[in-house]
């Protein structure tokens, strides 16, 4: 076992959080250091002994995080995550499925009031109502 990491397979290693801010440090300092880029992260992993890949990824992360280079944040990417976690979940007391205000249901049909649920660009003298039958849409233009 190298560094505490609990396992010395490389591949399943698991770096503490402080251990990755501070090699991100060191990153860091050595480009302020020396003015170079290329290098820096080989140099700071074999010091370290940790995977050169994992410590770019960290790095890059950093970069992103802090502005430095486009990309997601870590703090946009959760927050997407939780919403999209609300999206998949339906609220507690909604009525999923039932028809809302302006529409009804009859014969296997949802049928929908135009003049209640239609956008404010809807043409006023076109249909006046539309019957939702799986699996086609059919607009009724008739009599008022």
């Amino acid at each position: 076992m190298k560094n505490g990491t609990g396992s010395s397979n490389p591949s399943q290693r698991r770096y503490s959080p402080e251990l990755k801010e501070r090699a991100v440090r060191m990153v860091l300092a050595l480009r302020a250091e020396t003015g170079e880029r290329h290098g820096s992260i080989k140099r700071v992993a074999d010091q370290l002994d940790v995977g050169v890949e994992s410590l770019r990824s960290w790095v890059n992360r950093h970069e992103v995080d802090h502005g430095e280079r486009p990309g997601t944040t870590t703090a946009d990417t959760q927050r997407i995550k939780a919403l999209e976690q609300e999206n998949r979940e339906p609220a507690a007391g909604s009525d999923v499925g039932e028809p809302s205000a302006g529409a009804r249901r009859g014969a296997g049909h949802l049928h929908l009031d135009v003049d209640q649920v239609a956008p404010s660009w809807w043409p006023r003298g076109g249909p006046r109502s539309v019957d939702v039958a799986t699996p086609v849409l059919v607009i009724d233009a008739g009599g008022r």
